[in-house]
């Protein structure tokens, strides 16, 4: 039986990187799909030394035409694909009246456009080749309101009701659903990225008195949230937001 082909993008760092981490355990192709290709060599080098057979490639999220080179990639390689993981996100901060159309654009483009651009390539491959399993990344604040999150909590939010309708075109051969993290805490390896890239719920660990499991949380426990959606175990799963945050948003 054929090994499962699943891509990780944003597997450079925190969350994207903790996910691939734990997929590599098991014996699957592991295509990691990174900006920063310094990120992205250490994250594949870690997973070359567990069970997946992996393929690094450097790639632009907010790029059209990267991301089909990065499909291309994966045809060429492995010739199919069973699982994506859309991880990728830029989390910059400003209050409406101050934003620039820029930086407007830019969260925008990377967070919602890029990932409908991932699922758009995935989605087609997946069914011609009979079946798969879609995952988007969103944020506890598509649904609490954070002051100067309004560009991420936007995008966020668009990947929820984006995933939702792509579910329902893509039933019943490929499943669809969305992983929304709440505060995470820094991991070592997050302490090192720019501050547009460190997650807003990592940003929100110093309120952890206001989580009723009372601590952030940790990019492999959102990982493995990740990794079930992705898994047989949730085969009959489509459609749902997943929320792993401590309980700090129970709706």
């Amino acid at each position: 039986m054929a090994q499962d082909t699943i891509v990780v993008t944003g597997a450079g760092h925190g969350i994207g990187k903790a996910a691939a981490q734990l997929i590599a355990e098991q014996d699957v192709n592991l295509v990691l799909a990174d900006t920063n290709e310094d990120w992205l060599a250490a994250t594949a080098s870690h997973c070359e030394q567990k069970q997946a057979t992996v393929l690094a490639v450097p790639f632009d999220q907010r790029s059209r035409v990267s991301i089909e080179q990065l499909f291309e990639r994966v045809d060429k390689r492995f010739g199919r694909i069973d699982a994506l993981a859309n991880v990728v996100g830029v989390y910059p901060a400003e209050r409406v009246t101050e934003m620039s159309d820029e930086l407007w654009d830019k969260v925008i483009l990377t967070n919602l456009t890029g990932v409908f651009y991932c699922c758009r390539a995935a989605l087609s491959r997946m069914l011609d080749t009979g079946g798969g399993s879609i995952v988007n990344v969103a944020s506890i604040l598509a649904a609490v309101p954070r002051e100067g999150f309004a560009a991420y909590a936007a995008s966020k939010g668009g990947i929820e009701s984006f995933s939702r309708v792509l579910a329902l075109e893509a039933a019943p051969t490929v499943r669809v659903n969305v992983v929304a993290p709440g505060p995470v805490f820094p991991s070592a390896d997050t302490a090192r990225v720019p501050p547009e890239h460190v997650d807003a719920g990592q940003q929100a660990a110093t309120t952890a008195h206001r989580i009723p499991m009372a601590r952030a949380g940790q990019p492999a426990e959102i990982a493995a949230g990740i990794a079930f959606l992705i898994s047989a175990d949730a085969s009959f799963m489509t459609g749902q937001v997943l929320r792993v945050n401590g309980g700090i948003h129970m709706a």
